[in-house]
C-alpha cells in the first residue's frame, strides 16, 4: 500500500496542478475576451488543446486515484491499547492534579 500511495499521490498532485492551470488559462481567456471582444485566436488554441475535456478529465482522474487511499484511511483498524497502558495514563492524570485554593477578594 505504501508504494501505491506514493505513486498515486504523485499522480494526484500532477492532476491537481494540471486542473488548476487549465482553470487559470480558462479564466485568462474569459478576461481577454471581455477586454477585446473580437479575439478569435485564443479560442482556436482553446479548442485545439481540448481544454474543455481536460478541465473535466483531470479532476476526475485525481478523484479516482485518491479514492482508494481515502477509503483505506477511513476504514483501517487501529491497534487497541493494552489495559495496563490505559490505567497507567489514567493514574498519572489523577495524581498530577493539584487541589487549587479558592481565593476570596479582600475587603477594601
Amino acid at each position: 500500500m505504501k508504494t501505491y500511495s506514493i505513486l498515486s499521490l504523485l499522480i494526484a498532485v500532477a492532476s491537481l496542478i494540471g486542473a488548476c492551470s487549465i482553470a487559470f488559462l480558462s479564466f485568462a481567456l474569459v478576461i481577454a475576451n471581455s477586454l477585446v471582444p473580437g479575439l478569435v485566436l485564443p479560442y482556436q488554441y482553446y479548442q485545439a488543446l481540448n481544454f474543455p475535456v481536460l478541465s473535466v478529465l483531470l479532476p476526475a482522474i485525481g478523484i479516482a486515484i485518491l479514492s482508494p487511499i481515502a477509503l483505506y484511511l477511513a476504514f483501517k483498524r487501529d491497534i487497541p491499547a493494552r489495559a495496563d497502558e490505559l490505567m497507567k495514563t489514567e493514574n498519572q492524570t489523577i495524581t498530577e492534579e493539584e487541589p487549587t485554593e479558592e481565593r476570596l477578594p479582600n475587603a477594601a
